[in-house]
């Protein structure tokens, strides 16, 4: 992903790679094909408004071009602030990262992408408070950014806002049904408010738009453990583990869950017997 700016216009150049990343509906051995093209266009517009009012999107040669309106006067000092802060963010230095974000938000106070940076950075911190406060102005200026939407929940979730944060990642999921992100989040909130019917089908519904991520899957797993369908979790631990190799940290969780629900299984068969 790459992003120019000039004079009053951003450029964001995304390659094929950033495409099939994003999890786009049906994504093509070539950015190009009409009976995807529509929701494509909608999915990427929904996606990457928070970098401002989209003005066109052209598709073609394995990439996506999108043009925005830079409506403050200041954003490539905006651009160069958030630049830092990823700088400080790889080094570990909380109190410098925390002031580039909020010089970004300053110097571009309509720039959506500065406040969402810095809501995620006091959600990283254990700030509940302030990250809330960042997302909801993220909304404020892109009420369809489904990032928000989900950083709001995580951030009311730790304030224990329950209603709240099922409010907002609802809003998460309506905004962006094709995101497998938003529907494990859910998953993940529904399933520490111990709901864990509507934990599962939400999880299954994140594997089948990313059947590579192993985060759903492990936790499709332990939903289906905690709803009491011990052989469909070890079923989809063993599944995990074939799309993963024995490096992978889950993989060793894993396997350790797959020993502790094969022994549950043993013993309920024993007690049947």
């Amino acid at each position: 992903m790459m992003l120019s700016h000039r004079n009053d216009r951003d450029t964001l150049v995304l390659s094929l790679a950033d495409l099939q990343q994003g999890q786009f509906p049906y994504p093509p051995a070539t950015v190009a094909g009409d009976e995807w093209a529509e929701r494509f266009e909608n999915a990427i517009r929904s996606r990457y408004e928070g970098f401002g009012r989209l003005v066109s999107l052209r598709i073609g040669d394995g990439r996506a071009e999108l043009d925005f309106a830079a409506d403050d006067t200041d954003r490539a000092a905006a651009d160069l602030a958030l630049t830092e802060a990823a700088e400080h963010a790889a080094r570990a230095e909380a109190k410098q990262t925390e002031a580039a974000l909020r010089r970004a938000t300053e110097r571009a106070p309509r720039f959506p992408l500065a406040h969402l940076a810095l809501g995620r950075f006091y959600l990283d911190v254990g700030e509940a408070v302030r990250a809330e406060a960042a997302f909801l102005k993220t909304l404020d200026l892109t009420p369809r950014s489904a990032e928000a939407w989900v950083g709001l929940a995580r951030a009311r979730y730790r304030m224990d806002d329950e209603d709240g944060a099922l409010e907002a990642i609802d809003r998460a999921v309506h905004h962006r049904p094709d995101a497998a992100e938003c529907w494990s989040t859910r998953a993940a909130l529904r399933l520490a408010l111990d709901q864990t019917d509507g934990a599962v089908a939400d999880y299954e519904q994140a594997v089948a738009l990313a059947p590579t991520d192993p985060t759903p899957r492990l936790g499709l797993a332990h939903a289906l453990r905690d709803a009491g369908h011990t052989a469909r979790a070890l079923a989809a631990l063993t599944e995990l583990r074939t799309i993963i190799p024995p490096t992978h940290p889950f993989y060793a969780v894993a396997q350790a869950r797959q020993t502790e629900l094969a022994a549950l299984l043993a013993d309920d068969d024993r007690a049947d017997s």
